[in-house]
This record gives C-alpha cells, structure tokens and sequence, in this order.
C-alpha cells in the first residue's frame, strides 16, 4: 500500500472517530482544513531526503531546518548532476612541513680515517659488535650493505662484518679521501731488512724475491716498508720496484700469517747470525791452528826482517818477486815488514784467480780472503769478512796519516794500500787480483794492522 493511501485511510478513521465521540457534524469548513492538514502530510512525507555531510539520508534539509541558519549551505551543480559537496571553511593554520630524511648511505664506498686501524666485527648483538673476523688499516675501502645506530655492515675484499660509525668516512669525506698507497715488490734475490736507512744498521732479516709490503715512507736512498703489524725495516730503493693501489681489510688468517711471517724472518736471521759466528770462531781456530805449526818459522821471518832494517842487505828476497804491474815507490823509511806485505800483495796483480769466500794464495781470493792470506803470511790473524776486519788492528783517523801496508775497508770489500795512492785487491767474478785507487769506493775506515 501507498503512503498516501494509508494517511488518507487514517484521515477518514480520525474524522469517524470525532463524529462518533462528540456527536456532532462536521462542517464543511472543517472539512476543508482536514483535507488541507492532510496535503501538508502528504508533501512532507514525500519529500526527498537530504543526505547529511557523511552523506547519509534522511538528514534535515538545511533549507527547512528552523536552525539551519548557522549550517553549511549546498550551492547547486553547475553540471545539472544534482548537488555539489559542501565547501569547505577556510583554515588560518599553515600547512605542515614534512620532516628532513637523510640519505641512505647503503650501497656507497666509505674510507677507514687517517691514523685508525678498524676492527670488522661479525655479530651485532644488543646494539653491541663482537667477535672480530677482520682488520682495516689506514685507507681501506668498503662498501655499505647497511647501516644502523652507530654502526655499519660493510663488505671489504674477503672480509664481511660489522664496523663502528665514527672510525670511517662516508659520503663526500669518502669521495675526497685518499685510497690509494704504494706498495713495493722485491726485484732481487735477496735483500737486507735493516733497523735503519744505512749499510751499517743491524740486519733484521732477508727479504726474498717477488714478496709485496706496504710502502711506509722513503728517506734518500732507502725505502721503509711494513712487514706486518708487528715489524717493519728499511730496504735499499733501488731494488723494488713500487706501484699504487687500493687497500681491503684483511681476514685474522691473513693479518696471523702476515705475523708468522715477520717472525719468521727474525727468527732465520738470528740462526744465520749464529751460524756466521760459529764459522768465524771455526776459521779462527783454523787459522791459529795451522799458523802454530809454522809460528816458528813466522817468528824467525819477523825477527830478520826486524834486523834488516839496522843491517843493509844486497838484496832483498821480495824485490825480487815477479810482478807484472808495480810496486810504487816505497819511503826509504818504510818498516821491512809494510815493505814486505807491500809486496807480497803486489807480486799477486793479475795473477790470483778470483775465488768467493776463498783465502789461498795458490788456488784463488775474495777481497776480505786476500787481505786474511797475505797479512796471515806475516803472523797477523784476520777473520774472513769485511765487516769483521773493520775492528781489526788500530783506526787510522784520515788518510792524511795513512802508511803503506794499511788496510782499507769499503762497504762491502778491502783493499791493502801499496803508496802512491793505490791499493791492491781481489778481483771480483772472472777477474783476478788487481789494483785501483784509493777512493774507488766509498772509505768505511783505515786500519793499522801491523800496530807499530
């Protein structure tokens, strides 16, 4: 059923109730305000419902509502669509600024600080890194594979982990720090690790061709490098040969290897030092041993020559050696005895082969052997190295003071000095006994072996 044929239905039933209560008629005029009464009904009840702002129908149309006065009113669609949606009220308040985010660092390249040695942790427990796997020097590179509070996970060569936020640098530090470094590759058989830039220093060990190390710095002629973390020595420069590049973090197997290594090489050193003394001390014994059977002859030889020089002789059993270059002319002064090692020394130019470690005058010389076999002629003892003979005997403090019979000593050789500006020496490989000047070389120090 309609409404409108229910509310008329209900209208009849009112209008029977009044006549049957009151017993009166009903005018025609009251008649009329019913039917009026009931045409108002009839346009409210079908009117269309308005919806409200959550757009729910039903709601009081702003337009009837006697307190509509302070609502919102709905301005008609210009489009014929129906109404359009309430405005809305302006705001004083201005709008909200979204927050500032950093950029991720997560995938860029980031740089261990100058002077910092990082560990590479590989577990973050508790906002808390343990467990080293890795180390870091000065210089290296990483990659970022995340980031957190006060820390990074970084990837670095081998080497995986965690490492500390404020040990390195990111971002535009990173870009503008420097990543690459010198490293020296040996170019020789061997080569001397020493304690400080000099010939001289104490030998640390013996490097070995094709080993690589991290360039330290350079002082003239020589080079420092970093052998491991716990040692590090200078080596002549001419022998590496040096290229620049990028530094990762080391695993513990390679910084305890690096380690095992620079112990090694100490370690070998000290049995070769041993060793070196043992056959010193062996060819000493030697030495005395075999001029103890001639010692009497040896006494005799000095004791003549020391009465030579009171008594004039004729001759002179070494003038009349065989020589094929020199002697220079000796001072009229000269002890027999420098006269006569001048000679011996002389009578062998061109002659003795050359022999490495050998000390015979019959079946060849080294430089150090050569000046042990003629001075040993005479009784005077010599050990069988340069460096050894450099504490033989008295220093001669220049060579305004030198004599002949003098012994010279070079870095790495010697020489017996014959006047004149000239010494005698061994040869060197496939090259006998010959002389050369004085300064030929570089003078380490001048000894007086005879001691007179």
């Amino acid at each position: 059923m309609k409404k409108k044929e229910i509310i008329l239905a209900a209208a009849a039933v009112l209008l029977s109730l009044v006549v049957v209560v009151t017993g009166c008629s009903i005018s025609e005029k009251l008649k009329e305000n019913l039917g009026d009464l009931v045409e108002s009904m009839m346009n409210v009840t079908t009117a269309p419902a308005v919806p409200d702002e959550s757009g729910t129908p039903g709601a009081t149309d702003p337009k009837t509502d006697p307190a509509g006065s302070s609502a919102e009113k709905t301005e008609p669609s210009t489009d014929g669509t129906g109404p359009s949606q309430p405005t809305e009220p302006s705001s004083s308040l201005p709008p909200e600024t979204p927050p500032v985010t950093e950029p991720s660092l997560v995938g860029s390249r980031a740089v261990v600080k100058t002077g910092e040695s990082v560990s590479v942790y590989g577990e973050l427990v508790s906002g808390s890194l343990s467990g080293v796997v890795g180390i870091m020097d000065e210089g290296a590179v990483c990659t970022i594979d995340e980031e957190g509070e006060g820390w990074y996970r970084i990837t670095s060569g081998k080497v995986q982990g965690y490492v500390a936020a404020d040990k390195i640098l990111t971002g535009e530090e990173a870009a503008s720090a420097k990543t690459e470094f010198p490293f020296a590759v040996v170019d020789v058989e061997s080569l001397r690790l020493r304690n400080a830039p000099s010939a001289d220093a104490k030998t640390l060990g013996v490097l070995s061709s094709g080993d690589c190390y991290r360039v330290l710095s350079e002082s003239g002629a020589y080079t420092e490098l970093r052998i491991s973390p716990e040692l590090s020595g200078f080596v002549e420069s001419i022998h590496l040969v040096v290229a620049n590049r990028e530094v990762e973090a080391k695993t513990l197997g390679e910084v305890s290897q690096e380690v095992m290594e620079g112990d090694k090489l100490i370690a070998d050193q000290k049995e070769r030092e041993s060793i070196e003394a043992s056959s010193i001390e062996e060819s000493i014994a030697q030495s005395i041993a075999e001029s103890s059977s001639i010692q009497a002859s040896i006494d005799q030889s000095i004791a003549d020559s020391i009465a030579a020089e009171s008594t004039p002789r004729e001759t002179d059993e070494y003038d009349q050696l065989n020589f094929l270059w020199g002697p220079p002319e000796l001072p009229d002064d000269l002890p027999a005895i420098r006269r006569h090692i001048v000679l011996l020394a002389c009578s062998y130019v061109k002659k003795l082969k050359y022999v490495e470690g050998g000390a015979s005058l019959t079946s060849g010389c080294d430089s150090p052997g050569f000046a042990k076999a003629i001075y040993g002629h005479f009784g005077y003892i010599l050990p069988p190295t340069s460096k050894l003979q450099r504490e033989c005997g008295r220093e001669v403090k220049s060579f305004a003071n030198i004599r002949p019979g003098d012994l010279i000593v070079y870095k790495s050789s010697v020489g017996i000095y014959v006047g004149d500006g000239y010494i005698v020496r061994a040869g060197m490989e496939g090259f006998p006994a010959n002389k050369d000047r004085y300064d030929y070389k570089e003078i380490v120090t001048i000894r007086n072996i005879v001691g007179d």
